[in-house]
């Protein structure tokens, strides 16, 4: 994230409202068994779990990295479901960390999952290359994806299944940004027209990014990536069964379906993406549904 100066307070303000608000956020969502209990949020964890159950060879262990992984939602139900998993996941969040750190053990999962603080765009690992990498809902907050993809791309084999997931904007088809601006105390502004902000005031240059299918996948694509099959989720929708029909139907519609959806709720983060992937260099027809 970056800002328009180096003013410490502003740095301060945004290290807090990512680290802590949103720490606070999840946890709300967690069930006393750390289970994703909030159902649109649920259905898109599942989709991704979809995808690995899809790859994974019985009896095989297997390695997961996952970046930018928040309070661990993700690693720890993949765990859960594949004893067979190792897991390594970060966050640029220390009070994340500290919180997903704090309960492995409680879950019996301390010596599966190593849980750091690193940055996506700066982080080092010293480690086999994985066989599954997860960046859920992190491209959108970057304001260079490009570096973070590459090392990303880097930390995986020929066979790696990637997976990324994104909000999904219709229209123009270009990107659609959201910038934030700190007022007084912890209030603050929110809008698409940076017009709008003071610039004698401290503010964020972007908040975040919505992306279309289209580009997304050209992203994917223009940094070495292939996708292999696309699934659509709808934060109106709760139930697995239901979600996956209205994934299908979506494809069958040519994607009408989900931009009406999302015209009606008028839920900018109503949409979501998420991409299964490997490197280019395998070729393979994409399938939607």
């Amino acid at each position: 994230m970056e800002v328009n100066n180096d003013s410490t307070k502003t740095k301060d303000k945004l290290s807090n409202f990512y680290s802590v608000g949103w720490e606070k956020l999840w946890a709300k969502r967690l069930g006393r068994k750390y289970n994703c209990t909030q159902g649109a949020y649920r259905t898109r964890l599942l989709v991704t779990l979809s995808l690995v159950r899809d790859n994974v060879k019985p009896q095989k262990p297997f390695r997961l990295l996952d970046a930018g992984c928040g309070i661990g939602i993700y690693t720890i139900a993949t765990l859960r479901e594949f004893p067979n998993c190792r897991a390594f996941a970060f966050d640029v969040s220390k009070e994340q960390i500290d919180f997903v750190n704090a309960k492995l053990k409680r879950l019996g999962l301390s010596r599966r999952a190593d849980f750091f603080v690193a940055d996506i765009n700066e982080f080092v690992l010293n480690q086999p290359r994985f066989d599954f990498i997860f960046c859920t809902e992190v491209l959108e907050h970057l304001p260079n994806p490009i570096i973070a993809l590459t090392k990303l791309r880097n930390q995986g084999h020929d066979e790696t299944i990637f997976i990324y997931s994104v909000p999904l904007i219709y229209g123009s088809g270009k990107a659609q940004w959201f910038y934030r601006q700190f007022l007084t105390g912890d209030k603050w502004i929110e809008t698409e027209n940076i017009a709008k902000l003071n610039p004698q005031n401290e503010h964020y240059e972007f908040y975040h990014k919505q992306y279309s299918r289209n580009e997304i996948i050209q992203l994917l694509q223009e940094q070495g990536f292939q996708v292999l099959r696309i699934r659509f989720s709808n934060m109106t929708f709760n139930n697995k069964l239901v979600m996956e029909a209205y994934s299908l139907l979506c494809v069958l519609s040519f994607y009408r379906l989900d931009k009406l959806v999302n015209f009606i709720t008028r839920n900018r983060f109503a949409s979501q993406i998420t991409l299964e992937c490997k490197k280019s260099r395998y070729e393979k027809t994409i399938e939607t549904k």
